[in-house]
């Protein structure tokens, strides 16, 4: 030590006593401080990144089967279980001896500055190192009292009321704050660390709220703004230099707050009495490790502040553990869509629980459609990309007062929906159709007069339509007396000028309650024969329709499922998709198995099925069902997360693809030009009446 560190701290001390008057600690912090906050920096660079790198190094492994490529940015989806717990676990054990070795160096180092006698961090690392053992457990002692303190706000938030969590949160922590300044006494003092503890108590017992909100405001509420802020700038970035610019805030602050400690430490002994503050503050001085004469290269601390980005985005680029790639963007839909603010009409609004189907033209396009039981307007939501970020609302018929009915995507990429058209002369609704492309639809055609009903008879039908380059088919389900007949009209064209009505089968059991839109499905086979499922209203199974003919005028029907218990009520709707070789597909909610039934038909009628049961919940809606290849990929939610189950035959393999920030609700799935799965899907938060539209497409 110099000859002169005596004269340093009675210099420092009369400047510490002048700064009494006028000048905070955080201000000492801004004037002599920050100037050097990259050299402070360099501790927590060196021990922290090599920390962080190996954590993510083991990750794959702790995490497997749950890391996806989302946006082009490295994502965990799933639920925590043993093998996470471990790997964090790990990370403690690691990061935390890390992290008390490095903020004790920069607490040695800003002190330093402080007092005018600048201590290399080599010096600063060496002497933090040997006292690594009493550093780490108050570590972790102020860790534990953390969690007490979160613990103890959770269980008054959940049990009492939110107000009173924050209050003893706050409460709480204020009254903790004055033990952060315990790992500075350590290295300062050179004391252990219960002793640190209460030298770090009675140093503020005369300012005993000033100087636990000083703390709260530099170590907290400071650090906490400048990280929302380099947040929210690094989200705007591409992904590695979003992983170079957190990590290098993650640094700086760290740095930060081991600095404010430091000096709020040396200002609080200033302010005792002047004859007990000269002697510990030349003592501290004392105590300061000796300069080494080495300077700091700024080149080689720079290369480890960006190695993690730069890590990082050549992984997520390269992919080269193949993790599942995903699409997943939130739509630029709110429930600011739902309802003008003043009562106005302002046009087509939606809600969460309108989301019926979607379809994918090339592009790839998107066009969903939006309808509820209640709401007598059918809306279309189309998007020109997978993003959404551009949408465009607009009614699916001319007629504002259309009854949803049915929709399929056309050969040419538009859309076809068979909705009810109000006849003002005949006081009736009748049925058309219509094309929709990606800005409006446009009925080619008249109404089908003969499908007439009065407007209490057509609430009870159910409607199906598909298309192939052939023509459309429209399936109605009515009920006159007690039974059911399934109807088939066949149309060359949209306009159907001279449609084909056949009344092939009828079924004596319901179908699914009048709320249901997705009871009945229709699709055609590769020959060009409609195939329909039915869902049973009473228990829940499943019925096959296969035409005999392209017009349907015969058919037989196989109930393919086993028999279902009455809770299907509570289970609704079906998918129903054909395979090239004209094998029909279908999924639906099983009560039995409180899961997902996927059966894959062994020959066209359906006469012999196998069948898969997988997991999923929110059955009261019905499964996504997609063909790509010879795969069937079906969409549910588990868990409040987005699967999909890869099948071939009935041997399947489920992917997580997103996770919920609130409550799953609602999906539909379509299928790219490439064979690519696109899933719309609701997240909603009932509480608030808040939800999102989200677009979810993984490369599986």
């Amino acid at each position: 030590m110099a000859e002169n560190s005596g004269a340093v701290a009675d210099v420092w001390a009369e400047r510490m006593r002048a700064a009494l008057v006028g000048t905070s600690a955080l201000s000492i912090v801004g004037t002599r401080v920050l100037r050097h906050l990259f050299t402070l920096m360099v501790p927590t660079t060196v021990l922290s990144i090599p920390v962080g790198l190996l954590a993510a190094a083991l990750l794959p492994i702790a995490a497997a089967g749950r890391l996806l490529v989302v946006n082009g940015r490295i994502d965990l989806v799933g639920d925590a279980d043993v093998p996470l717990f471990a790997w964090l676990g790990v990370l403690v054990l690691i990061g935390v001896p890390a992290a008390a070795v490095a903020g004790g160096a920069t607490m040695l180092m800003a002190a330093g500055r402080v007092l005018g006698w600048p201590v290399p961090w080599r010096s600063a690392l060496r002497v933090a190192v040997r006292r690594g053992r009493g550093l780490t457990a108050l570590a972790f002692v102020q860790v534990a009292f953390l969690a007490l303190t979160a613990a103890a706000g959770v269980a008054l938030t959940v049990f009492v009321n939110p107000w009173a969590g924050i209050a003893a949160i706050v409460v709480v922590g204020l009254a903790l704050m004055p033990g952060l300044l315990a790992m500075p006494a350590m290295l300062l003092e050179e004391l252990g660390p219960f002793a640190a503890l209460r030298r770090a108590y009675r140093l503020v017992a005369t300012m005993r709220f000033t100087s636990p909100l000083l703390l709260a405001i530099g170590v907290i509420i400071l650090p906490g703004l400048a990280a929302g802020g380099f947040d929210w700038v690094a989200d705007r970035l591409p992904y590695p230099v979003n992983v170079a610019v957190n990590s290098a805030a993650a640094v700086l602050l760290s740095a930060f707050q081991a600095a404010v400690l430091a000096v709020v430490f040396l200002n609080r002994i200033a302010k005792q009495w002047h004859e007990v503050s000269r002697p510990e503050l030349r003592a501290i001085v004392d105590r300061l490790p000796e300069r080494d004469g080495a300077r700091t290269r700024t080149a080689p601390i720079l290369a480890l502040l960006v190695l993690p980005g730069l890590v990082t985005g050549a992984v997520a680029a390269v992919n080269p553990l193949g993790w599942v790639e995903v699409s997943d963007h939130v739509a630029a839909l709110s429930p600011a869509d739902e309802a003008d603010d003043d009562g106005g009409d302002r046009g087509p609004v939606v809600w969460s629980r309108d989301l019926t189907a979607l379809y994918v033209s090339p592009g790839p396009k998107l066009a969903m459609y939006m309808q509820g039981f209640d709401d007598d307007a059918p809306r279309m939501l189309t998007c020109p990309d997978l993003t959404c970020a551009d949408l465009d609302i607009f009614y699916a018929g001319d007629n504002r007062t259309d009854r949803f009915a049915a929709t399929a995507a056309l050969p040419d990429g538009r859309t076809v929906v068979a909705s009810w058209d109000w006849d003002q002369a005949e006081r009736n609704y009748r049925l058309r159709l219509a094309a929709c492309d990606q800005a409006r639809c446009s009925a080619p055609g008249k109404p089908i007069a003969w499908w007439s009903k009065d407007d209490g008879q057509f609430l009870w039908s159910r409607l199906a339509v598909a298309a192939h380059p052939g023509g459309v088919v429209l399936v109605q389900a009515d009920r006159p007396d007690d039974a059911k007949t399934l109807t088939f009209t066949s149309c060359r064209d949209l306009a159907c000028a001279d449609p084909v009505r056949h009344t092939p089968v009828r079924l004596r059991r319901d179908i699914a309650g009048t709320t249901d839109k997705h009871a009945l499905k229709v699709a055609f086979g590769p020959d060009g024969r409609p195939v329909a499922a039915v869902r049973d209203g009473d228990s829940g199974a499943v019925s096959l329709v296969t035409c005999e003919t392209a017009d349907c005028a015969s058919a037989t029907v196989t109930t393919p499922g086993p028999p279902l218990t009455a809770a299907g009520a509570r289970m609704r709707g079906l998918s129903l998709a054909v395979r090239r070789d004209g094998r029909p597909v279908i999924a639906y909610g099983d009560p039995a198995a409180g899961a997902i039934k996927l059966l894959d038909c062994q020959d066209r009628a359906c006469s012999r099925a196998e069948s898969a049961t997988l997991a999923g919940d929110r059955h009261e809606d019905p499964p996504g069902l997609v063909l790509s290849g010879d795969r069937a990929l079906v969409a549910t939610f588990a868990d409040a997360h987005l699967v999909v189950h890869s099948c071939r035959g009935t041997a399947c393999r489920a992917t997580r693809i997103a996770k919920a920030r609130n409550v799953p609700e609602r999906l539909a799935m379509s299928l790219t030009g490439t064979g690519r799965p696109v899933i719309a899907w609701i997240d909603a938060n009932p509480r608030v009446d808040e939800w999102s539209l989200r677009v979810t497409s993984p490369l599986i």
